[in-house]
């Protein structure tokens, strides 16, 4: 069953709000269903880059079969001023994680375009809220990994 799905990847970069993004898309070669769709918000000194290399080499481990009951494509976001993704004026650096949250939806709006969960890890998991705040039709769920609940105030 490993060798039928396909794992691809794409990147871009969102010529909205300039935020670097890389897709990997999980499915059955014949399966033609609208996939689920997930982004990714990592951490404060993470990149999407890291996220991709655990999804695959993750991947490469397991038996498929039983993970994926719908297509999926999965999105891992490079935040604003870090790694591919575009240095832009941050405006209040006390405003960081709000202004992260409104590229997040942006970016969701614009190149995901359907309903799609959200995965925030730490200072992603913060940002993933403030997304989900902004433009709370778009996202059907939220996954947040946190070391403590102080991260998210």
């Amino acid at each position: 069953a490993t060798a039928a799905a396909a794992a691809g990847v794409t990147t871009g970069t969102d010529r909205t709000n300039l935020l670097h993004y890389a897709m990997s898309n999980y499915r059955f070669h014949t399966d033609v269903r609208m996939p689920s769709k997930t982004i990714v918000v990592p951490d404060y000194l993470s990149n999407a880059a890291f996220y991709q290399q655990v999804l695959h080499s993750d991947v490469n481990r397991v038996s498929l079969l039983p993970l994926f009951l719908y297509p999926l494509e999965v999105y891992t976001v490079d935040l604003r001023g870090h790694n591919l993704s575009c240095n832009l004026d941050l405006g209040d650096p006390n405003k960081y994680a709000l202004t992260s949250g409104m590229d997040v939806a942006l970016l969701q709006k614009c190149v995901v375009l359907h309903e799609s969960k959200a995965i925030g890890v730490n200072f992603g998991a913060m940002v993933a809220c403030h997304a989900a705040l902004i433009a709370p039709e778009s996202f059907t769920s939220l996954t947040l990994f946190v070391d403590d609940v102080a991260q998210l105030m």
